[in-house]
């Protein structure tokens, strides 16, 4: 029974999850997903005592470095800089 219940709660929150952030077309929810490691870290600190390792934080930094690179590039393409470095103009 506790089995079920886990199973459907599950698929309503990645569905609902899904939704939510084809509704939104912002970046905002999206930054929200990645905020989600960081407040994995302070519950660990808090619940459990523990500090991740230094590959762990690592690999952190690595994700939430590439998703500002992503953040950029998207901004730069909406601006229109983009396309006009791809075509050689100088700013």
């Amino acid at each position: 029974m506790l089995l079920s219940f886990l199973g459907i709660s599950g698929f309503l929150l990645q569905f609902l999850l899904t939704a939510g952030l084809q509704a939104d077309r912002s970046s905002r929810a999206t930054n929200m997903m990645y905020s989600q490691m960081l407040f994995a870290l302070v519950l660990e600190k808090l619940v459990w005592g523990s500090v991740p390792g230094l590959i762990s934080i690592a690999g952190g930094l690595l994700i939430l470095g590439i998703r500002q690179a992503e953040d950029e590039e998207y901004s730069l393409m909406l601006n229109g800089e983009y396309l006009a470095r791809e075509d050689g103009e100088e700013d």
